[in-house]
């Protein structure tokens, strides 16, 4: 019961330091500012935002606090310690990474980078004589077993949370194919500022644990305080080639992979020290070989959001719409409306218009065969059901997906700067 009332008051403290920290402050200002972004996009495509930014973000946030009780029950029970020089270290890196790629905001890459430099320190001599200077001095007193450990729990943390919310703060898309033609496809997008509780030794004064935590070399043996790291987890994505879930569960599923790949570099590291450089070195590489892949699958696998000769391809739903309370799905294909079979839009809405009062649908689903839908319609509803459909050759604009640093996404936000292609498309850079 003591420990219990101890630990409660260094949680209760590190909060209070927490609230005063303006790194969590800044996560969360990112988040407000990429789903600001995400709704002006669709607004921009759709005419329509099929996100609350208000929502999202109140979402978000709660996601975030749960997420990191939980690490910290993890983190403390594994023993993972960081300093606070370390911390900043890591924040410091990441920061000066996202200027070149946002998505270098991610732990893996700065966690990496301060890996590669701790053995590089500790392995030459020449950084003897210049240990008296701040920097040096806590690169040698940087714990890699502890860091990575700490980026494979945040990273088991991201694939469940991409799991549970991908395909909802996923967002359709008008793309650029490789041949030039316009093609639909899913934008995903989470971001969560996540509140950790961290484990830091003392001499002075402190709490003795009752158990010897794995990764803690005894450090705790005279006692430990917590402190409060705010950290931002999250994804960014594209996929032309798959389904929404698909996609969402390919994902989860490499990242987990890495995760659990990752932790076990991490205490094989710690009981060999010598298998520390692979292990910072694979945290990078092995997260960059994830994003590859998925790239190129993306880039050698044939688009599937387009119209064929069966009918209109069904690319996003409108939430509260007519199509959504029917039951209508991403994916399926628009065969027939009223009895009539529809190629385009105007086919479409001409069909609808024959009883304005009632629709009855034939809709192939996502294994090919036919089911029947059908509802009441309502004035004041949208002309098309609610139905996002993929882009014809009249779309008038389409989204390029390249990789930007965040000074450019804030040049782009601010100007809101639209470039027109030789084929009349207007272009919007993402």
């Amino acid at each position: 019961m003591e420990l219990f009332i101890q630990i409660s008051m260094g949680f209760v403290e590190a909060l209070k330091l927490l609230l005063i920290q303006p790194f969590y402050y800044i996560g969360i200002l990112f988040v407000i500012f990429q789903y600001r972004r995400q709704i002006y996009l669709e607004r921009k495509l759709f005419h329509t935002k099929l996100h609350s930014l208000m929502n999202e973000t109140w979402r978000t946030i709660g996601w975030g606090i749960v997420g990191g009780f939980v690490c910290s029950l993890f983190i403390i029970f594994l023993g993972i310690s960081i300093s606070f020089d370390v911390l900043i270290l890591i924040w410091v890196i990441s920061l000066i990474l996202i200027l070149f790629r946002v998505r270098f905001l991610c732990f893996s890459y700065s966690v990496g980078i301060l890996g590669i430099l701790h053995v590089l320190v500790v392995s030459f001599p020449f950084f003897e004589s210049l240990q008296s200077t701040w920097f040096l001095k806590t690169l040698i007193d940087v714990n890699v077993p502890s860091l990575l450990s700490l980026v494979a729990i945040l990273h088991l943390l991201e694939a469940f949370l991409y799991y549970m919310n991908g395909t909802k703060s996923s967002t359709p898309l008008f793309l650029k194919g490789k041949r030039g033609k316009i093609v639909g496809g899913y934008h995903f997008q989470g971001f969560w500022p996540v509140p950790l509780f961290l484990l830091v030794p003392t001499t002075s004064t402190g709490i003795v644990l009752p158990w010897n935590p794995i990764l803690s070399n005894d450090i705790f043996t005279s006692g430990w305080m917590m402190i409060a790291f705010p950290v931002v987890i999250g994804f960014s994505e594209m996929t032309r080639v798959k389904l929404p879930t698909h996609k969402v569960k390919w994902s989860a599923k490499w990242l987990t992979i890495y995760s659990v790949t990752l932790l076990g570099l991490a205490f094989v590291s710690h009981f060999w020290s010598i298998f520390t450089f692979s292990a910072v070195l694979l945290c990078i590489l092995f997260h960059e070989g994830i994003v590859y892949y998925s790239k190129k699958q993306e880039f050698n696998q044939v688009p599937i959001y387009v119209h064929d000769q069966r009918g209109l391809f069904i690319l996003g739903i409108l939430p509260n719409s007519s199509a959504e309370k029917m039951g209508i799905e991403v994916g399926e294909i628009i065969h027939k409306v009223n009895g009539l079979e529809v190629h385009t839009k105007e086919e479409l809405h001409q069909a609808i218009r024959m009883n304005p009062a009632y629709c009855k649908l034939e809709i192939l689903n996502l294994e090919g065969e036919s089911k029947f839908v059908k509802g009441a319609l309502f004035s004041g509803e949208h002309h098309h059901l609610g139905l996002i459909l993929a882009p014809d050759e009249q779309a008038m604009y389409y989204l390029e997906l390249n990789e930007k640093p965040i000074w450019a996404y804030i040049k782009m936000k601010l100007s809101g700067i639209f470039r027109v292609d030789p084929s009349s498309n207007k272009n919007i850079e993402i």
